[in-house]
């Protein structure tokens, strides 16, 4: 695919936006979490501006490396997909990880999550939070 640069750019067939808090595990473990974007990297050690929108600068960064080099790969498949009655999400990986999506605890409406085919005029699921 071209991106809206017009750069070639390899994507995915499927694709999971998530609007609420999410947390990757391995086993009892945890690996990194939504938050953790917002938040310094280790040894930051507070001197000049945090930017968390820099490469490198967040938390995020640094906790997700690991996962990062097994996708690259194509080593790691879902293994497995559970949705609750509440919308929480979990989709169960390979090498003992799994991803969690946990709904809001909010009673306004919102959207929590999608899932949907990129760049098909299809039909998408889209989880809000419960009605009143």
């Amino acid at each position: 695919m071209v991106d809206h640069r017009g750069q070639p750019r390899e994507v995915t067939e499927y694709a999971l936006h998530v609007q609420c808090p999410w947390r990757v595990l391995q086993g009892d473990q945890y690996v990194v979490g939504s938050s953790d974007m917002f938040r310094p990297r280790p040894g930051w050690t507070g001197e000049g501006d945090f930017d968390w929108d820099v490469q490198g600068a967040n938390r995020f960064d640094v906790r997700v490396a690991r996962l990062n080099e097994l996708l690259a790969d194509g080593r790691v498949a879902v293994t497995s997909v559970d949705v609750t009655a509440w919308a929480d999400l979990t989709i169960s990986l390979s090498y003992g990880f799994r991803i969690e999506v946990l709904r809001l605890t909010s009673s306004v409406r919102t959207e929590l999550w999608r899932f949907f085919r990129l760049h098909r005029d299809e039909p998408h699921v889209v989880v809000f939070t419960p009605p009143d």
